[in-house]
């Protein structure tokens, strides 16, 4: 995974807008591309997650679509900025499933989280013992999820609960 696959929630969320509002304005891809002055492959590529948009030409495309709401814009904007910073995570995206350093990049922005484990003790709540007996028992094909950095991924994630900063 590379640096830009890193937040690809927060990207799909702005390009799932984007799509939203050009075609409100009736607008083929080709004729909003020239609209914001971006190549199609390039609206395409927000449009579609697969690529960030940075904050100015964010505001440059929705002033272009017309979007006035702030509320709106500035939802989008913080998308778009918590989404190009580095984050504790990073340092285990080439050893964890690319989703889960997804889902724990928003974590640090929740103000609740849910969980339901019928079977387990939630995730967010299991120690390190328990947490590596449950990798072990999950998936006996896997390699060791403790050489694989699961564990202290997990052990990092929870000190969302307690506040401190897992970096």
């Amino acid at each position: 995974m590379t640096s830009d696959d890193r937040l690809s929630y927060r990207r799909r969320k702005i390009g799932q807008a984007l799509r939203r509002y050009r075609e409100e304005r009736n607008l083929t891809q080709d004729a909003a591309a020239r609209l914001v002055e971006r190549s199609p492959a390039t609206l395409s590529a927000y449009e579609n997650g697969h690529r960030a948009v940075r904050p100015r030409d964010l505001r440059q495309i929705l002033d272009h679509y017309g979007i006035a709401d702030g509320r709106e814009r500035a939802r989008l904007l913080d998308l778009a900025t918590k989404g190009r910073k580095e984050g504790w995570w990073l340092g285990y995206r080439e050893r964890t499933d690319p989703f889960i350093v997804d889902y724990a990049s928003l974590e640090g922005d929740a103000s609740r989280i849910r969980e339901f484990e019928p079977q387990v003790v939630p995730g967010l709540l299991q120690t390190e013992a328990y947490t590596s007996a449950v990798f072990s028992a999950y998936d006996s094909v896997r390699l060791d999820p403790r050489e694989e950095g699961a564990v202290g991924f997990r052990l990092a994630r929870q000190r969302i609960l307690t506040g401190a900063s897992p970096e």
